[in-house]
């Protein structure tokens, strides 16, 4: 099947986003295997709900792939670097509109509170940016991916026209 360049990048954005979000649904189906620090995922739902509603998400990412393949559509490739450094530089922006100086309009912290955010903001910002170091380095060192392997560097999510 023949398409424009166009709509390979409107159909290539708008079911990439829907794969993620159905892989992302998926993941939440599962059982939690680690134990929750602020984030808890409750549900009415039991196993054998959890269970059909995973069968019919699997059941529509297979028609995703059907559908990819009669039109032709070229998978996207994006590099885990680029993800995690992508993550990484969203989190330590958040963390740092945690410090207490950032915090005034919300009311006066502490002494003691605004010291303890402090030296946590600074702990977290640091380490996100250890682990995007980390990240470069790795990336660096690795072995370079073969021509096909090589992802696309244009941004399918991007509309033009």
């Amino acid at each position: 099947m023949k398409l424009s360049p166009e709509h390979q990048r409107v159909l290539l954005a708008t079911f990439l986003t829907f794969e993620k979000s159905l892989r992302q649904m998926l993941s939440l189906l599962v059982e939690p295997t680690e134990e929750p620090i602020l984030y808890r995922s409750v549900t009415r739902l039991d196993r054998t709900q959890k269970q059909i509603l995973r069968g019919e998400i699997q059941a529509m990412l297979d028609q995703l792939d059907r559908f990819v393949q009669q039109i032709g559509l070229p998978p996207a490739q994006e590099r885990l670097e680029q993800q995690l450094r992508a993550e990484l530089s969203v989190s330590w922006m958040n963390i740092e509109e945690c410090r207490p100086k950032r915090m005034a309009g919300y009311g006066r912290l502490e002494p003691r509170s605004a010291q303890v955010i402090e030296t946590a903001v600074d702990q977290f910002a640091a380490a996100c940016l250890r682990l995007s170091n980390l990240v470069d380095q790795f990336e660096q060192t690795a072995e370079p991916l073969n021509e096909e392997d090589e992802p696309d560097e244009t941004d399918p999510t991007e509309h033009h026209g």
